[in-house]
């Protein structure tokens, strides 16, 4: 939901601000669910947070919205989803000293082989070289982030949280982690403010760029930390990389994106180190 609606958002609203406005939409609704749950509880491990918020929905979203503007929603979220598993597995173990375990390392290796072949048969048709690999290069840059960003929680956990809200865990920490995004946002809106917002792009996106901050950092965000709380960061990014074979089919039906075959061979491939991974668990 979220990478479809952020790509129609993006491309009405320009990626930047499309980025700021969801996640103002979020830290009000997180803010709302917040305070009926009894108010902030702040910890040391807060600033951890905040940094992950900064780095994975501040300068990560920013990257992977620049990303949507110039290739749309299916490459991008593919790259980004895949490269952010073996990145958060090997951050998270030589930072935090907690090693992959050998199926895990397999599965890793069937999704980087997939993202291969999803990408052999190179650039979309009609978008300029350069355009296409600087897409490209942004989406890179938004899976660092993203693997960062969910080590970055993971070290708040193993700091020590406060009881978080009983009712919807994960909901304090999408809360700092949010106020870490909008920070970084507003800050690069000073230095890359871009072309001025028009009534008529306002009219086109407004509903968008609303759906993706509820279902995007908002209540997504909410059950991703949840997942932090107990699991590994790879494990965690290794099931949040099924989006790419769920936006295929999407953006087929509702934007008439087909992709070629070796790309959803590709991401049958990507996918299936995912599946390995997730089966393994629950059998152990």
């Amino acid at each position: 939901m979220s990478s479809v609606v952020s790509a129609r958002a993006a491309k009405a609203l320009g990626g930047p601000t499309a980025n700021r406005l969801r996640l103002v939409v979020a830290l009000t609704l997180l803010g709302l669910l917040w305070v009926a749950s009894g108010g902030p509880v702040w910890g040391g491990a807060a600033w951890w947070l905040i940094a992950s918020g900064a780095v994975g929905l501040g300068l990560g979203d920013h990257c992977l919205f620049s990303a949507y503007q110039r290739l749309g929603a299916r490459l991008p979220v593919l790259l980004t989803h895949c490269l952010a598993v073996p990145l958060a597995g090997g951050i998270e173990w030589l930072w935090l000293g907690n090693p992959l375990r050998p199926i895990e390392m397999f599965g890793i290796v069937v999704i980087l082989a997939g993202l291969v072949l999803g990408l052999a048969p190179g650039k979309p048709t009609g978008l300029p070289r350069r355009v296409f690999w600087s897409g490209v290069a942004l989406s890179v840059l938004s899976a660092v982030g993203l693997a960062t960003s969910a080590v970055l929680s993971r070290k708040a956990v193993a700091i020590g949280l406060p009881m978080p809200a009983a009712w919807l865990p994960g909901l304090d920490m999408a809360v700092w982690r949010n106020v870490g995004g909008l920070a970084v946002a507003l800050a690069l809106w000073t230095w890359e403010r871009g072309p001025a917002l028009t009534p008529a792009a306002w009219r086109q996106g407004r509903w968008w760029v609303l759906l993706s901050g509820v279902v995007g950092p908002g209540l997504g965000v909410v059950t991703y930390q949840a997942a932090l709380l107990h699991t590994h960061s790879a494990v965690v990014q290794a099931v949040v990389a099924l989006v790419p074979l769920l936006v295929i089919p999407v953006l087929w039906h509702l934007e008439g994106d087909r992709p070629a075959k070796r790309a959803i061979a590709g991401g049958l491939l990507a996918v299936s180190g995912v599946i390995a991974m997730a089966w393994w668990h629950v059998r152990s």
